[in-house]
């Protein structure tokens, strides 16, 4: 590793370092705090004070893996989340679109459970939801019907579309609740004013799709699903 040192004042100020980091530095008995700059083709190092300015070569291989494996991570946890789509179940009124969502937000989200009305859902998904998997599925819709008992997952986002008025949700929920122990489950809702907002005429398979990526993915992107 060569250091070269240049002993002439630099200009006051924090220089902006791509990877934002603030690392220490000994200078003789002073610790001083240091911005880092990387400049991938030089595989060099800036260490800037205000007097004096360290440039270091150095391999890259020695530098933290979190700023150079970020897109990699990254990468890695979509391949993953692709690999393992995240379970929904939903209650909705058409069991078309609901099969046509499953095409849609595949392979990122998976319709395990569909329920087309109150009386489903209420019978339902207090259990599915509470990973109680031998439920029965009286729509026939969703990726457990064609699974064993002991193969089936438990939905971790409940889904009611745009159709389904407060007061069912406010029972599915109720429902929900009074299960015990109660069924832990995100709950989404599609509105008319989501599907508006998307440009679409009507609530299509592709505008809903569109609004539960952006909801799903603002869960996941909080770390709540």
């Amino acid at each position: 590793m060569s250091i070269f040192h240049q002993d002439r004042p630099e200009a006051p100020g924090n220089h902006v370092l791509s990877s934002g980091r603030e690392v220490g530095a000994s200078d003789s008995s002073t610790m001083v705090s240091i911005s880092t700059r990387l400049f991938p083709a030089s595989r060099t190092l800036i260490h800037s004070t205000p007097r004096t300015k360290l440039v270091v070569n150095i391999q890259l291989d020695n530098l933290p893996q979190s700023h150079f494996f970020a897109r990699k991570i990254t990468t890695t946890q979509q391949q993953f989340r692709m690999s393992n789509p995240i379970p929904y179940a939903t209650l909705g009124r058409d069991g078309q679109v609901a099969a046509k969502l499953h095409t849609l937000l595949m392979p990122e989200y998976e319709l395990v459970h569909a329920c087309l009305n109150l009386e489903q859902a209420r019978a339902e998904l207090p259990n599915v939801c509470s990973g109680v998997l031998d439920t029965s599925i009286a729509s026939k819709i969703g990726t457990n019907v064609d699974r064993p008992v002991a193969e089936r997952k438990t939905p971790k986002a409940l889904v009611f579309g745009g159709g389904i008025p407060d007061q069912e949700v406010d029972a599915v929920m109720a429902a929900l609740k009074e299960k015990q122990p109660p069924a832990e489950v995100k709950v989404v809702r599609v509105t008319r004013e989501d599907i508006l907002a998307t440009g679409a005429p009507g609530p299509s398979p592709e505008a809903i799709a569109q609004v539960l990526r952006q909801k799903l993915g603002a869960l996941v992107q909080n770390g709540e699903l």
